[in-house]
C-alpha cells in the first residue's frame, strides 16, 4: 500500500472528528480559519501529470468510495475519467436529493472551503481545466455564500481550474449525476439511462467526474495525510468515515460522523437514544428501506451490511 507524506506541519489525529474537526454552528469558516485547521491546499500541482496520476493512486489505496449513495470506488471513477481523450470536467453534486438528509447542505453551509479544496485536487488528478459546483437553485443565500467563497480562493490563487457556482432544479430526480450533466449541457434535468455515461462523455462532451460533496471533502483530507490515515478507523472493507442524518424520535437529531462499520443502535445511541420504543428505523432515507429494530439495531453502517440486510446506507430514524 502506497501512503502520502503529509504535507502539513501538524500530526493528523487518527480519531473523530476528521470532517468536522473544524465545524463552528455559529459562524461559516472563512478561508484564514479553514487553513489554520487543516492546513494549506496540498501543492500537487507543481510536477506535472505523474503527481496527479499519484494522487488517483492515493485515493485508490485510501478505499474512499462515494458518499453520494451508490458506494463506488473513487479512485475507479478517477481513474477512468482521467484516461478519457482531451481535458475533462469535474461536477460536484451539493445539490441534496434526499429530503432526510442535510449531511451535504452542513457541510457546505459550515465548511465550504473543504469541499473546494476537494474539487481543486480533483480537477488537477483528472486533468480537468473547468468545475461545477452544483447545488439546488432555489437556495440563493447558500449560492451567494458559496460564490463569495470562490471570489476567496481566486483572489488567493488557488484554484487554477475555475469553479462555477450553478443552481439546478430544486427537485429530487434533477440532482441525479446524469440529470446535472444534461442540464449543464442545455438539457432538462432529468437522467438519460442509455450510454455514454459522464465519465466518457459528459459535460461539454467531455469525460466528466461528477462526485458528491462529501466524497470530495474526504478528498481533500487524504491528499494532506495519506491512505494509511483515512484507513486507520473503519472496516478493512469499508475504511473511513461518514456522515449520517439522523431525524425522527431521537434526543438529538442531526449530522453525525462515523466510523463505517459503526452499527447502527450505536448511531442512534449519539443522537441521544430513541424517544421511545422504536420499532423501526429506515435506512437510507425516503427512498431507502424500513427495518425491524430488532433486525437494524446490530447492522454495520456499510453499504455491503446494509444491503443484505434489505436496507441502504444512510439513516434516518
Amino acid at each position: 500500500m502506497t501512503e502520502l507524506a503529509l504535507v502539513t506541519r501538524r500530526s493528523p489525529d487518527l480519531r473523530l472528528p476528521r470532517l468536522l474537526a473544524g465545524i463552528s454552528y455559529y459562524s461559516v469558516a472563512d478561508l484564514r480559519d479553514h487553513e489554520r485547521q487543516y492546513g494549506p491546499l496540498p501543492l500537487w500541482g507543481t510536477a506535472g501529470r505523474r503527481r496527479s496520476g499519484r494522487l488517483i493512486d492515493i485515493v485508490d489505496a485510501a478505499g474512499l468510495t462515494g458518499r453520494g449513495g451508490a458506494g463506488f470506488p473513487t479512485g475507479r471513477k478517477m481513474r477512468s475519467v482521467a484516461s478519457g481523450p482531451g481535458s475533462a470536467v469535474v461536477v460536484a453534486n451539493g445539490a441534496e436529493g434526499e429530503p432526510a438528509s442535510c449531511k451535504d447542505r452542513l457541510l457546505l453551509t459550515r465548511m465550504p472551503h473543504l469541499v473546494l479544496d476537494g474539487i481543486t485536487l480533483a480537477a488537477h488528478a483528472v486533468g480537468a481545466r473547468e468545475a461545477y459546483l452544483c447545488v439546488h437553485g432555489q437556495e440563493t443565500g447558500l449560492l451567494d455564500a458559496l460564490g463569495d467563497a470562490v471570489a476567496q480562493r481566486r483572489a488567493a490563487g488557488l484554484d487554477p481550474a475555475p469553479i462555477r457556482v450553478t443552481g439546478i432544479p430544486g427537485r429530487y430526480v434533477a440532482s441525479e449525476q446524469s440529470s446535472i450533466v444534461q442540464y449543464l449541457n442545455g438539457g432538462p434535468a432529468k437522467p438519460t439511462f442509455s450510454p455514454p455515461r459522464p465519465h466518457q462523455r459528459g459535460v461539454h462532451g467531455r469525460p466528466t467526474l461528477v462526485n458528491n460533496v462529501e466524497t470530495l471533502a474526504h478528498l481533500a483530507l487524504i491528499a494532506r495525510f495519506g491512505d494509511r490515515w483515512f484507513r486507520g478507523i473503519g472496516l478493512p472493507s469499508a475504511p473511513g468515515s461518514t456522515l449520517v442524518t439522523v431525524s425522527g424520535a431521537v434526543a438529538r437529531p442531526g449530522v453525525y460522523e462515523i466510523e463505517m462499520g459503526t452499527p447502527a443502535g450505536q448511531v442512534v445511541m449519539l443522537a441521544g437514544g430513541p424517544a421511545e420504543r422504536p420499532a423501526a428505523l429506515l435506512v437510507g432515507g425516503y427512498f431507502g428501506a424500513w427495518l425491524r429494530a430488532e433486525t437494524a439495531w446490530p447492522v454495520p453502517m456499510c453499504h455491503a451490511a446494509l444491503k443484505a440486510a434489505g436496507g441502504a446506507m444512510g439513516l434516518a430514524w
